[in-house]
């Protein structure tokens, strides 16, 4: 007993919280996910800094750090797992992390855009962290992201996160300590040259991994308005970043138009190779978006259709996602044969455990209603989240409704007026619905 008092009093005078912490170890994460961003191969010799979500009779040590990176012009990312290195005071483990998503503002951390907080987080030994985090979109520009480990220091330590080495990626990493716990007076974000102005590397250590939204449906239309008897053997051949998809595709006869689907990602490149037939200044086409929109057309009445050279046209894919759930009475028991029902996207029924699915729905929010016959309608705003699978779940109730009388009978001359009462109760656990007619 004496022995562990003693080991006690030791720690709580020698441990104390620090801004910065030992240099960081290369990562030993598996490198078979799909990387969209890779700022993690390269460790810097500087120690890291603290960015630490502590226990509340620490706050005033709470810490953030940020990096900033681009996705490309043409591109968008779907980001579902974040890596970074790191390193312990002591032993950790560090098993939740909170991760933000700013804006960028000149150069500087900007507007929040995305927070998940107290996500899970996958430790290595040396504290490099594997965190898994709801499917977030980010567009084409600049952003900052932010990690904090969230670990209470009386059980775990300090967590730092790790450098990587110099030169300078884009930006400075950035820090703040809004409760001024280190005394630096920094409680909004500052460069990290400001916070160690004797240390040389200024990155941090992170890697962003996700899809870059996934593949749709482009189509191209082809047309004779010059005179409705087809291309008289001229052709067509869509290329997909230098790959034929569409090989010599034709209008045989007539007006048109014929469609070709095919397929391209966000940030493809998409070309044409035309070969004029008889009469050539007769012929048009275009290319239609996902959305259907003409995003690129030639020929009629201009002249001869051109090819589509490099640059070409940029894929740009909707992002999407998919919504599913079950349906079931108030009592939990499952409904088969409810309809879950979407205005514009149609309509799916429940199997015999009340499951129902859709896919590929654009981002956005949705009016979803599901009905089933003897049941109240549930109506829900859905809202759908880039490349993950959205659950809501809806409970039905059955009205039970006693109107007495169900007629009223009266006879008036002009000019003359009358009161009564209609009794209802409903004795059901649904909504009830009625109507009345004069």
């Amino acid at each position: 007993m004496i022995m562990i008092l003693s080991s006690v009093l030791t720690f709580a005078q020698y441990a104390r919280i620090t801004d910065s912490g030992p240099v960081g170890h290369t990562s030993a994460f598996n490198n078979t996910r799909a990387v969209l961003y890779d700022q993690i191969s390269n460790p810097g010799t500087d120690g890291g800094i603290t960015a630490q979500d502590f226990e509340a009779s620490f706050d005033i040590y709470d810490a953030e750090g940020a990096d900033d990176f681009t996705v490309p012009t043409g591109e968008m990312w779907v980001v579902d797992n974040v890596q970074v290195l790191g390193s312990y005071s002591t032993t950790g483990p560090c098993v939740l992390a909170n991760v933000r998503f700013y804006a960028d503002n000149a150069g500087s951390v900007g507007a929040l855009l995305f927070e998940h907080l107290a996500a899970t987080a996958t430790p290595d030994a040396t504290g490099n962290l594997d965190i898994s985090i709801p499917a977030t979109a980010l567009s084409a520009g600049t952003y900052w992201v932010s990690v904090q480990g969230k670990m209470d220091f009386g059980t775990g330590g300090q967590w730092y996160w790790s450098r990587q080495a110099a030169p300078t990626i884009g930006n400075e990493f950035m820090w703040r300590n809004p409760g001024d716990g280190f005394g630096s007076g920094n409680t909004s974000w500052v460069n990290g040259s400001v916070m160690w102005p004797s240390q040389t590397d200024y990155n941090l250590s992170f890697a962003l991994n996700g899809s870059t939204g996934g593949s749709c449906t482009y189509q191209i239309a082809l047309t004779d308005p010059g005179y409705g008897d087809g291309w008289n053997g001229g052709n067509v051949s869509v290329f997909v970043n230098g790959s034929a998809v569409l090989n010599n595709v034709t209008l045989n006869s007539g007006y048109g138009p014929v469609y070709f689907d095919f397929n391209a990602s966000t940030g493809d490149e998409i070309t044409t190779d035309y070969t004029a037939g008889g009469w050539s200044y007769e012929n048009y086409y275009e290319i239609l978006d996902p959305n259907g929109n003409s995003v690129f057309g030639t020929g009629w009445p201009n002249g001869t259709p051109a090819d589509l050279l490099s640059p070409g046209i940029t894929g740009n894919c909707p992002l999407v996602g998919d919504l599913e759930g079950f349906v079931y009475q108030t009592n939990g028991t499952p409904i088969q044969g409810a309809t879950v029902q979407i205005e514009g996207v149609g309509g799916v029924p429940t199997d015999a455990t009340g499951y129902y699915l859709f896919t590929d729905l654009q981002v956005e929010d949705y009016e979803v209603v599901c009905t089933a016959p003897g049941y109240s309608p549930e109506i829900a705003i859905v809202s759908i989240v880039a490349g993950a699978v959205t659950q809501h779940d809806f409970y039905l109730g059955q009205p039970n409704l006693t109107i007495s009388p169900l007629l009223l009978e009266n006879t008036l001359n002009p000019g003359e007026w009358f009161t009564d009462y209609i009794g209802m109760l409903n004795t059901g656990d649904g909504t009830a619905y009625w109507d009345a007619s004069i």
